[in-house]
């Protein structure tokens, strides 16, 4: 009693011990509430439901390293009518990797369908996810359309596609081989998983080299070959949507049903360095006479393919029942007559759509498999050795900032720094202290040392932007491919952007694929060139090579702020916008299957024009001599017969010397991972560079151009094909 007294009494003088606590939490709440009511009344409200969306693959199966193509159908159970945008975010695991939004649509009860482009996700391990995470932000409401998780391929796994132009799935094309009606043995004979090792093949005539089937499972665990089916009206128009192909089939009955539009992308993807088998059956329409022409890599001087009066195809040139061909930098095959599909001439064929190297043709027709290094052990899952057909990651954004970024950018030079640093001191301390002390106003000292700090800040800012420019500086490599009439058919740039100031950057595309790199980081420069090199110069030990492995050579990641957006029908027609911080190189690669905006009209005559003679040879000095007398300012490279003749001018730079090494690499690559087995890859337009690789077992003319400022380089790209 004595106590609660006393604390009675002590309180009484200040208020009542429970009124004003509970005046002042009902006021809290008041002012919560209020808050609150105001937020929800700005902000939209973000709903589950009660509309839903499927995401669903355009093709049967996906391409590794290429770009995401979706069908987002969205279904809208009420009667009212909903506008807005459906927005998606790509995810990463834990990490958003770009985000895309459509035009603005009306969603109404029928449902819609929008398609979706993305660029292809790399996913290090196979416990990492691809989620995709989905709203349509109406005008007055968010609808979350919740997560959806996505098949993505693994970095080192590859899958390659095989596409027949057929109504009905599982059809083999019209008169491209004989089978004996089962149409297994056809879609056996496209993969190329026969010709790998198996148990108890002879190892050459002395010794029997033999394979655990745990060994070739190993083996076989990061590659599969898969068919399938592509309606005549799904042909896309657009040659980038093809991007999701390796080698597409068609009958020249199935092509008559295609509209001009949906050649004329079959006719761009090929030359661009895509694989196409024709087929010719029946009646050929007069109007496919110039397609096939092309197709067949004729030129307009020189034709390879008539068609008749009553429909018929000859072949001009040659008289063969399969005809191997090389329109532009890609290939094809026009099958006049269906040879037997366990044929030498039919097997050749695959060989030439997969472009395989010629060793491995060799080693196929003496040995029936691959030639592979016998004593590597494949079930070594933590091993650092690559499967023969592992991704190369050899360009990535660092890589390629250390080849574009400018030699020398202009700073402020340090004796005006320390000038101005010093005359900053000189005016603070003894001025302050004399002028200030003299006229008894050292009670301005708090407003002056702010004021001649801001004026020594903003005229260092104002020197800075007139030595190193207000304007961003923007490098640029484009790789610009040829056909046989010296026509681009493909081009792809590698832009740097150096920004000079922080902010949001928007660009407007129309039938053009843009994919970012990321921001180039000197930390791995190292491991794209030498991984397991300097793990172990650094002293890393082998056990976590990889752990460490796993993203290196992969492109550099961004800030979750930073990442691309999407806005409108990618690659049709769309804007890109992203945020770029000051002075730090942003990378991003531009795909397009005909001429870039902002490039030449046209290559130079000189390699346009050039062509193999009807009578004797093309030697590569004789092509680097006369391309270098005509462009003694440029780079001119040559391959032939496995070696690289090259032309630099006499005042050539550095760094004009190092895109020209980078450019012959990507030009003809090295055996190694995919590429001990092909020659080259079919397009990707993704952050990979493996589809830069030519078909090196012809001649290979190389012109690298360099603007007078040095902020442009052009690498015209021709492969001259013998007829």
């Amino acid at each position: 009693m004595l106590s609660c007294r006393r604390y009675s009494l002590d309180v009484r003088s200040v208020s009542s011990p429970t009124s004003q606590p509970r005046c002042r939490s009902r006021g809290l709440g008041l002012i919560c509430g209020g808050w609150l009511c105001l937020v929800t009344s700005i902000l939209p409200a973000q709903d589950v439901g009660p509309g839903s969306l499927s995401l669903v693959p355009r093709w049967d199966t996906v391409r590794t390293h290429a770009p995401r193509y979706f069908e987002a159908h969205l279904q809208w159970p009420l009667r009212t009518l909903l506008e807005g945008e459906l927005e998606l975010e790509c995810f990463v695991g834990p990490e958003l990797q770009c985000r895309y939004t459509s035009y603005e649509t009306a969603l109404s009860e029928n449902g819609m369908t929008l398609s979706v482009v993305v660029p292809p996700p790399v996913l290090n391990r196979e416990t990492d996810n691809y989620v995709v995470r989905a709203h349509f932000r109406g005008t007055d409401r968010t609808i979350y359309l919740d997560e959806h998780f996505a098949v993505a391929p693994v970095r080192w796994k590859r899958t390659s596609v095989i596409g027949m132009i057929e109504d009905r799935s599982g059809s083999v094309p019209a008169g491209m081989v004989e089978t004996n009606g089962d149409a297994s043995d056809f879609f056996r004979s496209l993969q190329l998983e026969e010709f790998m090792p198996r148990p108890g093949r002879s190892r050459g005539t002395s010794s029997v080299w033999s394979m655990s089937p745990e060994q070739e499972l190993s083996l076989l665990r990061g590659w599969q070959q898969v068919v399938t089916n592509v309606p005549p009206a799904d042909v896309p128009t657009d040659p980038l949507q093809l991007l999701a192909f390796d080698i597409l089939m068609a009958s020249s009955e199935q092509l008559g049903k295609l509209s001009p539009g949906q050649r004329d992308a079959l006719r761009l993807w090929t030359q661009g360095g895509g694989s196409l088998a024709v087929s010719i059956t029946g009646k050929v329409s007069k109007s496919l006479e110039h397609w096939l022409n092309q197709i067949a890599g004729g030129r307009r001087e020189q034709p390879t393919v008539s068609v008749g009066s009553l429909g018929e195809v000859t072949l001009l040139q040659e008289s063969t029942d399969v005809l191997h061909a090389y329109p532009g930098v890609g290939r094809s095959v026009l099958v006049m007559s269906p040879p037997e599909v366990e044929s030498r001439d039919w097997q050749q064929a695959m060989f030439h759509l997969w472009k395989l190297r010629s060793s491995q043709q060799d080693s196929i027709q003496r040995r029936g498999r691959f030639q592979f290094d016998v004593d590597q052990d494949w079930t070594r899952h933590d091993s650092y050795e690559p499967l023969p057909w592992d991704v190369t990651f050899d360009a990535n954004a660092t890589t390629l900032t250390s080849l574009l970024l400018p030699e020398s950018v202009q700073g402020v030079p340090l004796w005006l720094v320390c000038s101005v640093l010093a005359g900053c001191l000189l005016v603070v301390v003894p001025g302050d202290y004399f002028l200030l002390g003299h006229f008894r106003l050292q009670r301005w000292t708090w407003l002056t040392v702010p004021l001649i700090a801001l004026i020594s800040s903003w005229f260092m800012i104002d020197t800075a932007n007139s030595y190193m420019g207000s304007r961003d500086f923007v490098q640029t490599l484009t790789y610009v491919d040829l056909n046989a009439d010296g026509e681009p058919v493909r081009s792809s740039q590698f832009q740097l952007s150096f920004p000079a100031t922080s902010r949001d950057v928007t660009r407007e595309y129309q039938e053009t694929f843009e994919v970012d790199l990321g921001e180039g980081r000197s930390a791995q420069s190292a491991l794209a060139d030498d991984p397991v090199d300097a793990f172990e110069r650094s002293g890393i030990g082998l056990q976590n090579v990889q752990e460490r492995l796993a993203g290196a050579g992969t492109p550099a990641l961004v800030a979750p702020a930073d990442v691309t957006e999407y806005f409108g029908t990618v690659p049709s027609l769309y804007s890109l916008r992203r945020h770029v911080n000051q002075w730090t190189p942003r990378v991003s690669r531009i795909t397009r299957f005909g001429l870039l905006s902002g490039l030449p009209d046209a290559a130079p005559s000189e390699i346009r024009e050039l062509q193999w003679p009807d009578q004797g040879k093309l030697d590569r000095e004789t092509v680097v001599a006369e391309l270098a007398q005509a462009h003694p300012e440029s780079v001119v490279l040559c391959w032939q017969r496995g070696e690289w003749s090259m032309h630099l001018p006499s005042e050539a730079t550095d760094r004009l010397k190092s895109i020209a090494e980078h450019v012959a690499g990507q030009t003809h690559r090295d055996d190694r991972g995919m590429f001990h087995i092909v020659a080259q890859v079919s397009p990707q337009g993704g952050p990979l560079t493996e589809d830069l690789a030519l078909d090196t077992q012809q001649l290979v003319v190389v012109l690298l151009q360099a603007e007078a400022e040095g902020s442009q380089f052009i690498a015209w790209r021709r492969l001259v094909a013998r007829h």
